[in-house]
């Protein structure tokens, strides 16, 4: 006869934002729900075993504070995992995925209208580059002709 672990397992409550949704089961997507685990696991360890690679994640809030990946869970934590921010800056948190690679920075969308008009441009970029910055200088080369 074999035994029986009576013991319960701990939880902790996650969520997970925007694009992260994706690589999670539809029941769970943007809502908060509870992981099981047993032990005491990385967060790094946790987010992957739910189905979201780390390489997506750029911050982690543990009860409401920016953590790494090593931070430990122990139970009764509300862990919110969020992916790459492209419109606002978190510097002054923990940043767990740097935007550097090629092909990550650049422009989403342009759009201009006929000369005489307004020329409207809509840029999102990630990286080391503002959006303000990669603006100006897109802007700085354009040349107007009639």
């Amino acid at each position: 006869m074999r035994a029986v672990d009576a013991t319960p397992r701990a939880q902790a409550e996650f969520r997970f934002y925007e694009e992260l949704n994706d690589f999670i089961a539809p029941a769970l997507r943007k809502r908060s729900f509870a992981y099981a685990f047993d032990g005491t696991p990385s967060v790094k360890d946790a987010i992957e075993a739910i189905g979201v690679p780390h390489t997506e994640v750029d911050l982690v809030l543990v009860d409401g504070e920016s953590v790494d990946f090593t931070r430990r869970l122990f139970g009764g934590e509300r862990v919110s995992v969020y992916p790459v921010f492209e419109r606002l800056d978190i510097s002054p948190v923990t940043r767990l995925r740097m935007v550097s690679e090629p092909g990550e920075l650049g422009i989403q969308y342009v759009m201009y209208s006929k000369p005489g008009r307004n020329i409207g441009i809509l840029v999102t970029c990630a990286g080391p580059k503002t959006e303000e910055a990669l603006l100006t200088e897109m802007c700085s080369s354009l040349k107007v002709t009639k």
